[in-house]
């Protein structure tokens, strides 16, 4: 199984989405309480940088963690090369 993690700390240009992946996994924590405007705002951060349109939406499976609350903020992506269907843990 091929699994790769880039983290939005470490960069802040646009994240190439590898040929090889079919699953995209996202990890959000924040500090911030829950409110949707905010989970929207993770989700939108995310499909800007990794380039997810509707159309390409498809082309993957999506899932998606996020926590509200945490004590600190971390923000990562996951690229699997195989469909993941169930809880993730890498």
């Amino acid at each position: 199984m091929n699994i790769t993690r880039i983290s939005l700390k470490q960069t802040t240009e646009n994240i190439q989405i590898p040929d090889w992946a079919k699953t995209i996994v996202i990890h959000a924590d924040t500090t911030a309480p829950y409110s949707e405007k905010k989970l929207q705002q993770i989700y939108c951060l995310f499909f800007k940088t990794l380039g997810i349109t509707d159309e390409s939406r498809t082309k993957y499976t999506l899932r998606f963690r996020v926590r509200f609350d945490r004590p600190d903020s971390d923000y990562y992506v996951e690229f699997a090369d195989m469909i993941i269907n169930d809880r993730v843990r890498f």
